[in-house]
């Protein structure tokens, strides 16, 4: 049975080796290193920061994380969302992209963002069901793991247009006003 929960620095371990099933191309995706439990003891400490994780029994086997901006940005937050490759298209990625928004907007957050390679066309599509339009286009913004240069896509979920959207996700109206 899947289940979601906040992850704690005590989750480094279990994070960690979520991350090294990861396939290393799909690492350079992270902005982060969280390969040592060390490091993701650290990310999971740091302020600002949410993660929350898919588990099936004590694996995690989906993970994204949430960071709220700072400045004149701090209402925006931006998402990072990774699944198991065992377990993608199987509904994890739904279920924490539902999660972490319904976390942001509580948090306060008015714009939730996303950036997905350009070239990830079922993650843009999980991202745009759930009322995510994209935003910008950043050319060679990314390197893959050998190297080539890629674009990534900048999606944005503005939480005023998208109310009616936030409640079917549990999120009540009183706090998107």
């Amino acid at each position: 049975m899947l289940t979601t929960r906040r992850l704690e620095p005590a989750d480094a371990d279990t994070l960690a080796d979520f991350v090294a099933r990861i396939p290393p191309h799909d690492r350079t995706f992270f902005k982060a290193d969280l390969a040592s439990p060390a490091s993701a003891g650290g990310l999971l400490s740091e302020p600002g920061l949410s993660a929350i994780a898919a588990l099936e029994q004590d694996t995690i086997v989906g993970f994204v994380g949430s960071h709220r901006l700072a400045g004149w940005s701090d209402h925006v937050v931006e998402l990072r969302l990774v699944v198991d490759p065992e377990r993608r298209r199987q509904g994890v990625g739904t279920l924490l992209t539902r999660e972490a928004l319904r976390a942001a907007v509580v948090a306060g957050a008015r714009k939730i963002v996303v950036e997905a390679a350009a070239q990830e066309e079922p993650t843009i599509a999980l991202f745009e069901a759930h009322g995510f339009e994209p935003e910008a286009l950043l050319r060679n913004q990314a390197r893959d793991a050998d190297g080539r240069f890629c674009d990534l896509i900048v999606l944005a979920h503005h939480v005023d247009d998208n109310l009616e959207a936030l409640a079917t996700i549990g999120v009540p109206d009183a706090l998107t006003r």
